[in-house]
C-alpha cells in the first residue's frame, strides 16, 4: 500500500490537516486549509501515512500540459512537519511524476539535496520579539530611529478596515495588480479577520488621510507582515516605519517572531534588517522537462 497519496482538497479532513500544520515546528499560515482555500480552492494535498506529514500543492493545466505552481501570497509551503530524508525523498519522487513543470517554495526547515530540481535560495527576514521593546529598539539602526521619531510627529497609528486597505492598495501600487490578485488579498484578509487572526494597521495624517497601511497575520508563534502599501505622502513622512514599530511595541516581550516575508530587493531587505531582523533562508525548487513550456508559463 502506497504511504504517500495525492488527495483532492474536497476529500481532505481539514481538521486533521490543520492540526498537523498548526502543531508542526515549521508551521506556516500559508499551509492552513482556510488560507489555501482563499488562494484557490482547487488545491490538493500530498499526505504521508495517517496524516503524519502534509504538503499542499497547486496543480493546473495549460495547453494540455499539467504544471505545479506556487501561488501569489504564499511565500513558503513544502512538507509539514519537517520529515527525515528518506520520507522527504518520497515527496520529491512523487512530485516529478505529477507534472513536467514544477515550481514550489519550500519552508526554511525543509533542506533539499536533489539533482531533480533546480534550487534557488532566497532570504526571509525575521525578528524575535521575546525581549522587551526597549531591548528590541536598541538594535534599530540610527536612521530607523530617526525616521520613526519623524513619522510619529506627523501621523497617528490605528486599525483600519479591509475596504480602506484595498482602496489604498489599488490607488498606490507601483506596478499593475490585476483584479484577481487584489481579490485574493482581500479574501485572505477577510477570512483571517473573521478568525481573529488579522490586524490591518494604518498611518493617518491629520486624523483622517490614510498615508500607509499594513496587513499582519497572527499564526501561532509568528506575526506575518503579509502586505504593505504607502502613498507618496506616506513615503515622505516615513509612515511605514511607524507602522512596523507599532506592531513591534504591541507584541514585544512575547514568544513570537515578526516575519517580514522577504526580500531579495536590496532596498526592502535593508528596511527590514535595520529593525534588527536577521535573514532566514528558504528554497525555491524548479523543474522543467519540457523546455518549450517555459515560454507558455510566462
Amino acid at each position: 500500500m502506497e504511504q504517500l497519496k495525492l488527495i483532492k482538497h474536497t476529500e481532505i479532513d481539514k481538521n486533521r490537516w490543520d492540526k498537523v500544520i498548526s502543531q508542526a515546528p515549521n508551521s506556516r499560515v500559508y499551509a492552513l486549509s482556510w488560507y489555501l482555500d482563499a488562494l484557490n480552492n482547487g488545491w490538493h494535498g500530498l499526505i504521508y501515512g495517517d496524516y503524519e506529514f502534509c504538503m499542499p500543492i497547486f496543480q493546473s493545466q495549460k495547453y494540455g500540459l499539467k504544471y505545479i505552481y506556487q501561488p501569489t501570497y504564499s511565500q513558503q509551503h513544502g512538507v509539514f512537519p519537517n520529515p527525515e530524508p528518506k520520507v522527504f525523498s518520497l515527496f520529491l519522487e512523487k512530485l516529478v511524476r505529477l507534472a513536467p513543470y514544477i515550481v514550489i517554495a519550500y519552508n526554511s526547515h525543509n533542506k533539499l539535496s536533489t539533482t531533480k530540481f533546480k534550487l534557488q535560495t532566497k532570504p526571509n527576514y525575521i525578528l524575535p520579539l521575546n525581549t522587551t521593546y526597549d531591548q528590541i529598539r536598541s538594535n534599530y539602526s540610527r536612521s530607523h530611529k530617526r525616521y520613526i521619531n519623524q513619522a510619529y510627529k506627523n501621523v497617528t497609528i490605528s486599525e483600519i478596515t479591509i475596504e480602506q486597505y484595498i482602496e489604498l492598495k489599488k490607488s498606490n501600487s507601483e506596478s499593475f495588480i490585476d483584479n484577481k490578485t487584489i481579490a485574493t488579498l482581500q479574501k485572505i484578509a477577510a477570512t483571517a479577520s473573521s478568525k481573529g487572526l488579522c490586524k490591518l494597521i494604518g498611518a493617518h495624517l491629520d486624523g483622517n488621510q490614510l498615508t500607509a497601511a499594513g496587513v499582519f497575520l497572527n499564526n501561532g508563534n509568528r506575526i506575518l507582515y503579509l502586505n504593505g502599501v504607502s502613498n507618496s505622502e506616506g513615503k515622505k513622512l516615513r509612515s511605514m516605519y511607524a507602522i512596523i514599530d507599532n506592531i513591534i511595541s504591541k507584541y514585544a516581550g512575547q514568544e513570537l517572531t515578526l516575519d517580514f516575508e522577504g526580500s531579495t530587493i536590496d532596498g526592502v531587505a535593508t528596511f527590514f534588517s535595520r529593525f534588527g531582523a536577521e535573514p532566514e533562508y528558504y528554497t525555491i525548487a524548479k523543474r522543467n522537462t519540457i523546455p518549450i513550456l517555459k515560454y507558455f508559463m510566462k
